[in-house]
């Protein structure tokens, strides 16, 4: 397996090959994290009432399912707690898939999902959803060729795309001997959530967590409900104490005192979802329609786009591995209005720079280069970077790097070798070796001469 130490013991053929889950990471310093779809909120003493029995004995969840099937109108034989709605989708896999069976899911989709079906060695059947509508033409004609799991992902990730009720009801329909699985993860971001109804649909599960809407992403809490023979099967798999009793503990308590500050942080991802996607559109890029906390979009060139935000401190999600998916970003909500007007100040000086700010020290660029940047904005020379306006600063000087992040200006360090690791550490958006290098300073695409 590349990149792993060779071993004398040979894994099953599903995993041969694979690699461990990565959220990437960016050297750059970074104080606003917007690429795993995190709504940290939560206020920090919610672990304050833990008790020595929560610490000292084997956490029981049979409390916490009895209380959520009581808000969903179950019985707790309908539900099981897990360590995060992965877990409970990995579990599913787990009771339902096997090499020789087939399971039916979007494409892209939640990467976990696609993991845990790959590795059960079952045929993984992908539905193209990068745009529009849920494609239930093509899920129903799969599934009516027969299948042993179909996963309606809603609001999917990473797109933001959201499918109906009636959607999944017609996959349900025409796969009557499959576990239909609804991940509603997202659900109560989006405009309609079919979680209440999906539940009356036999033979179908609906997964969801504590770890984006209420904000409990590091407690590492979800649930699944639905057909308790599948939800009995689900219990005889993996670890019989999957989630801490702290963890526990602290969903009760938030359950209990956070449903007010659950509804208005909604509200405002809401908001910003909207305010986001049209700011996305001003700057020429192509955002899809979300029903979740983030916002999928395309970009000219979603490299630059990620790199001029990391520079400035803000990370987002970037699919450089993933075809099809390069030109994308998903862009996490914030949340909170300061941090907005701050995310929204970044895309403006990333895409749309209104000045572009050229070190007294180097000694000019060359007429080819700056006409290339003039194209992106106002040229002009100063002693150091400017506030107020949104843009970027190109030095030769390391020690502008962190003169420009604090401007607010994306600073991009040129006569240096390309990709130096530390001037990337200390933040500069690129590092571009000539002066004169037009296509690098002009259009700042990814090639040879930058990065």
């Amino acid at each position: 397996m590349q990149g792993q130490a060779r071993s004398p013991v040979a894994p099953i053929a599903s995993i041969a090959g694979a690699v461990g889950y990565s959220r990437g990471h960016e050297t750059r310093p970074i104080d606003l994290r917007l690429e795993a779809n995190e709504c940290a909120f939560a206020p920090p003493d919610l672990l304050g009432r833990v008790s020595a029995a929560d610490l000292g004995r084997y956490a029981n969840a049979r409390d916490l399912e009895r209380r959520l099937g009581a808000l969903w109108g179950l019985g707790p034989e309908h539900v099981i707690v897990t360590a995060g709605a992965d877990e409970a989708l990995h579990r599913l896999c787990i009771v339902t898939l096997e090499a020789g069976r087939r399971a039916i899911l979007p494409d892209p989709t939640f990467e976990m999902l696609d993991r845990y079906v790959r590795n059960s060695g079952a045929e993984r059947v992908a539905v193209a959803w990068v745009e529009g509508e849920f494609p239930l033409g093509a899920f129903v004609e799969e599934a009516r060729k027969g299948c042993h799991a179909a996963f309606v992902v809603s609001p999917n990730n990473p797109t933001g795309l959201a499918a109906s009720f009636e959607d999944v009801r017609a996959v349900r329909e025409a796969a009557p001997r499959a576990a239909v699985v609804l991940d509603a993860a997202y659900g109560e971001f989006g405009d309609d959530d079919p979680t209440a109804r999906t539940l009356a649909l036999p033979g179908t599960i609906v997964t969801r967590t504590f770890s984006k809407a209420w904000g409990l992403a590091g407690l590492r809490v979800g649930y699944a409900m639905g057909d308790p023979a599948v939800i009995g099967w689900m219990r005889s798999t993996c670890e019989p104490y999957p989630v801490a009793g702290p963890s526990l503990a602290a969903v009760d308590r938030w359950l209990d005192e956070g449903a007010g500050t659950v509804s208005r942080i909604v509200a405002e991802v809401r908001r910003e979802r909207a305010d986001l996607a049209s700011h996305l559109r001003a700057l020429g890029a192509r955002p899809t329609p979300s029903q979740a906390n983030f916002v999928f979009c395309g970009f000219d060139d979603a490299a630059w786009a990620a790199d001029a935000l990391a520079s400035l401190g803000i990370a987002v999600r970037r699919f450089d591995d993933r075809p099809g998916l390069t030109d994308r970003l998903r862009i996490t909500c914030p949340g909170d209005a300061r941090l907005f007007e701050r995310l929204a100040r970044a895309l403006s000086a990333s895409l749309r720079p209104a000045r572009i700010v050229l070190d007294r020290a180097l000694g000019g660029v060359g007429e080819e280069a700056r006409r290339g940047l003039s194209r992106r904005g106002a040229v002009s020379a100063a002693d150091g970077p400017t506030r107020g306006e949104p843009g970027w600063f190109i030095t030769a000087r390391p020690e502008a790097i962190a003169e420009a992040r604090s401007a607010g200006m994306v600073p991009i360090v040129i006569g240096a070798t390309p990709g130096d690791p530390r001037l990337i550490a200390m933040g500069a958006s690129r590092v571009i070796r000539e002066p004169g290098d037009a296509a690098a300073l002009g259009i700042v695409r990814r090639d040879a001469d930058s990065t």
